[in-house]
């Protein structure tokens, strides 16, 4: 088992309030409920798992967003 398997079940475990900042979506898939989105000046409140918000934002771009991306 990975280290970082055995740090989110532990957190998983957790029965009290976490503050996780991380940029690995694996990692905080089924560990999160309430995600905070900083960017462009300002902060985003999500009440929902990291995989609803990447659905949302998925189903919310533009149909020529994959051909402007560098």
């Amino acid at each position: 088992m990975k280290t970082k398997d055995i740090l989110k079940q532990a957190l998983q475990d957790f029965d009290g309030t976490l503050i996780v900042v991380s940029h690995d979506r694996g990692f905080l898939d089924g560990l999160v409920t309430k995600v905070y989105e900083s960017g462009n000046k300002q902060v985003k409140e999500h009440l929902c798992d990291i995989q609803e918000i990447l659905e949302k934002k998925k189903r919310n771009r533009p149909a020529n967003w994959n051909a402007n991306r560098h």
